[in-house]
């Protein structure tokens, strides 16, 4: 029998700490000069670290609870400000906090990366971010502000009017982040989930730029299964704005169509199911089978459920070869015809 505290110890779940993570900030190890070699270790960190907690460790309760009982030890500190920020759970900002006020100054700089991936932008290079200076208090005090602002509504729901603010137009009233609208557009297509449909339903009307609408047609297809833009095959297909067009064409019909609030989560579901006579993992595997990648990340996180490992796949770039990567990992897992 395993001892009781062998026991605590593994249904806890495990923190990981790869040498990318003992290493931070300290990116000499890898290629490149500047923030390129800055963003060579963060992508090493987010490999190695992120897509291990995100499978075999705790979640973000269980996080902030042994964060908050300083259960952890200090380079387990500096792995989950690094890696849980890719729950994306707003729950997880008070590590943050804590680090900007109380934090060494390895913990504030691990906080400053984590708090722009949690809130879906790309973080700063750890080696541009000075060591001391009034950039923690500030820090400090906007996520307290975005602590505030997330019990009321969330992180989609903040980039929405984020985006309305950065064009002058009429937005909710409260927190926004400071951002230009494109930057406001690819943070809501790293963080949309099916529940954040609603919010994207009524944006939409309000968005009058060709390419804004062309990006969030992406973060349609993403959030419910479904494919809208046209796949030209073929050296001699015909291209061009028309391709976009038909996308965002079919994209008003879906929202000039409803006739109530959409439940995201039924019809991403049901679209999965359907392609396998109801079977939804079934499903889920032919979604990811296909080679359309816009629809790939969220299929294969459901597909955790199922014994897949979490992969973190660009968002905003579908067809980044490390999405067909990512892919390939988590069918490896259902090639045996048994499972």
């Amino acid at each position: 029998m395993l001892a009781p505290v062998l026991l605590a110890a593994f249904f806890a779940g495990i923190i990981p700490v790869p040498d990318a993570v003992k290493r931070f900030p300290d990116s000499s190890y890898w290629p490149g000069v500047g923030a390129q070699r800055d963003g060579n270790m963060l992508a090493a960190i987010k490999k190695e670290a992120g897509e291990e907690l995100l499978t075999r460790g705790p979640g973000p309760g269980q996080i902030l609870a042994r964060f908050e009982k300083r259960a952890l030890s200090p380079d387990e500190r500096v792995s989950v400000l690094l890696t849980a920020c890719h729950y994306h759970d707003p729950r997880l900002l008070p590590m943050y906090l804590w680090a900007f006020e109380k934090g060494n100054v390895k913990e504030k700089l691990a906080a400053v990366v984590g708090l722009y991936q949690l809130v879906g932008l790309v973080p700063p290079a750890p080696s541009a971010v000075p060591a001391t200076g009034p950039h923690w208090q500030q820090l400090a005090a906007r996520s307290k502000d975005l602590i505030a602002a997330t019990r009321e509504q969330p992180l989609v729901a903040l980039w929405v009017n984020s985006y309305l603010a950065a064009l002058g137009l009429p937005h909710g009233a409260g927190f926004t982040f400071k951002a230009n609208p494109e930057e406001c557009l690819e943070a809501i297509a790293r963080l949309a989930q099916p529940e954040d449909l609603p919010y994207l339903v009524a944006l939409w009307p309000l968005v009058a730029r060709f390419e804004h609408k062309s990006r969030l047609v992406r973060v349609f297809e993403t959030i419910t299964l479904s494919q809208v833009v046209p796949v030209v095959q073929g050296e001699r297909a015909a291209t061009g704005p028309w391709i976009m067009e038909t996308a965002i064409n079919s994209v008003d019909a879906f929202v000039s169509n409803l006739c109530h609030t959409p439940d995201g989560w039924g019809l991403f579901l049901h679209n999965a199911a359907s392609l396998a006579e109801g079977d939804l993992r079934a499903g889920l595997l032919k979604v990811l089978r296909q080679s359309y990648a816009p629809v790939w990340p969220l299929a294969a996180a459901q597909l955790q459920g199922y014994g897949a490992p979490a992969v973190l796949f660009n968002r905003t770039w579908p067809d980044h070869p490390d999405n067909r990567a990512a892919r390939e990992r988590v069918l490896e897992v259902f090639r045996d015809k048994r499972r």
